[in-house]
């Protein structure tokens, strides 16, 4: 078994294999690990010359920087600073001269105002100097719109009268004159009116309000009277009725001498409920015997002929019969004791004439 196999792996190693492929293999695995060897290399040197390159970099900027500080700048690198520092300055310098002339502008617009809105007004002409400026010159020199000019940031009613007041607080003091009061005027007119367009505008809104709601409480109050039933009337309030009226017992006829009694109607037999015991029915009661001897009896007499008895009165019409009500009689509970029908009294006999 073992030579056939290794007969058979033989042969298929013979017939699969092939020399050239297997070269190529063989070339094409040693091109790889060559092309990967390569590769390091060039990443290696890459990096070696990139951290020289930083080397010689720094080592320059320090021998520059020591060549500087050994010897004195020559005259061009001089001016060439101080004109760069008295641009810096002289550009900070007018922009704060703008801001403060915007300020300025504006706060003094807004003198008919209150203390707080001209400080606020201030910094508002301060910060936005590159709109509050040139709106200035157009009105004042396109529409010819007058600019008040009071202080710098006009604050308090004052004159000044040392020199000590005039440094200290001069720039913010002022006098009234007939522009500020016109323009104070003008601002408490105007603060009326924004209060009286209020108050109506609130009035409005109120009202408006106000009719809203009753709108939706008389839509609410209507759709539940829609939804809602009348009331019931109350039993005090119902026109009392008569009871209805029984029909009066009829009183049985009495039997006269030579009328047979009315026949009685058969009862109706008791209803047997289910699982109920059989009714046993009642005993008959023994009819009495006379006490005594039995009576003589008379002697034979000629046949009278009978006498006429008196007409009876007409029979009132009989009671009527109760309504018997639809529907099984009511179930007997089981565990109950049969019904006993009553006993029948015994008729009694018609009396005859002899």
């Amino acid at each position: 078994m073992t030579r056939t196999y290794n007969k058979i792996q033989y042969e298929i190693s013979k017939k699969v294999s092939d020399p050239e492929a297997d070269n190529y293999a063989k070339q094409q695995e040693a091109q790889a690990k060559q092309d990967k060897a390569a590769a390091e290399r060039k990443a290696k040197l890459d990096k070696q010359n990139d951290q020289k390159k930083q080397e010689d970099a720094e080592k320059k900027k320090e021998a520059d920087e020591l060549a500087k500080r050994s010897r004195f700048s020559p005259i061009s690198e001089q001016i060439h600073t101080i004109i760069k520092y008295v641009r810096l300055y002289a550009t900070v310098l007018i922009f704060l001269g703008l801001g403060l002339y915007g300020g300025k502008i504006a706060a003094n617009q807004a003198i008919g105002y209150n203390i707080p809105f001209r400080i606020l007004s201030f910094f508002y002409g301060f910060l936005f100097f590159f709109i509050v400026i040139p709106v200035t010159f157009v009105k004042k020199y396109l529409y010819g719109t007058k600019i008040f000019n009071y202080t710098f940031i006009p604050l308090k009613v004052h004159v000044t009268t040392t020199w000590a007041e005039r440094v200290l607080i001069g720039p913010y003091c002022y006098q009234e004159d007939t522009d500020s009061l016109m323009e104070k005027a003008k601002v408490a007119d105007l603060y009326k009116n924004g209060y009286d367009n209020s108050l109506k505008a609130a009035a409005a809104v109120v009202a408006g309000i106000a009719a809203a709601s009753a709108a939706a409480a008389a839509a609410a109050a209507a759709s539940s009277a829609k939804t809602t039933p009348p009331p019931s009337p109350k039993p005090a309030d119902a026109p009392a009725s008569a009871p209805p009226a029984m029909p009066a017992a009829t009183p049985p006829p009495a039997n006269t001498p030579g009328t047979p009694p009315p026949a009685k109607p058969p009862a109706a037999p008791p209803t047997k409920p289910p699982g109920a015991p059989p009714a046993t029915p009642p005993a008959k009661p023994p009819s009495p015997k006379p006490a005594g001897p039995p009576p003589a009896k008379p002697p034979a007499a000629p046949p009278t002929p009978p006498a006429k008895s008196p007409a009876a009165p007409p029979t009132p019409p009989a009671h009527p019969p109760s309504p018997t009500p639809a529907g099984p009689p009511p179930a007997k509970p089981p565990g109950a004791p049969p019904v006993t029908p009553p006993a029948k009294p015994p008729s009694p006999k018609p009396a005859t004439t002899v």
